[in-house]
């Protein structure tokens, strides 16, 4: 089994920023959230703590939990969900089936992405013919030849 001694957290939070700190493997997600608390002061009011992948929201007994038994430690991501949307003690869990749903959810969300991709090429409405090319330019010989579109060729590189 892999043991880390350090556990890399990055927090978001709901504008979309992000701040991160490491923490020792064995410290518990309490710390980590008093942490949390601490950098964003009372922006968000009250929050919870949450991963996005696997969907789940920790709840008071995870919060005696240590990261490593958590399994955030090397590294994780953990959202800071205010709770000004619902009451204070109502806690969201996972249901057993989450794991497949969850990765059924990302397996179509890469084919989604990757389908707009390829068709981005392949349904995109030509560019209109511009007046230029019925004209007849005149080369450096004097004669007469089509003028040619300019075109451009871009290197797309996915990340």
């Amino acid at each position: 089994m892999f043991f880390s001694a350090v556990a890399r957290i990055q927090f978001r939070l709901p504008d979309g920023s992000s701040f991160t700190n490491q923490f020792p493997s064995e410290t518990r997600l309490l710390e980590a959230r008093q942490f949390a608390a601490q950098e964003v002061g009372n922006r968000y009011g009250q929050f919870s703590l949450a991963t996005m992948f696997p969907r789940r929201e920790f709840t008071s007994e995870d919060l005696e939990k240590s990261l490593l038994e958590l399994d955030l430690a090397p590294s994780a991501s953990i959202v800071l969900l205010p709770q000004s949307s619902r009451p204070s003690n109502t806690v969201v869990h996972s249901s057993a089936g989450g794991g497949v749903w969850a990765m059924l959810g990302s397996l179509l969300y890469t084919l989604l992405a990757v389908w707009r991709f390829i068709s981005g090429f392949l349904f995109s409405s030509a560019p209109p013919p511009a007046a230029a090319q019925n004209q007849h330019a005149t080369n450096e010989n004097g004669s007469s030849a089509a003028a040619e579109p300019k075109r451009c060729i871009c290197d797309l590189t996915v990340i």
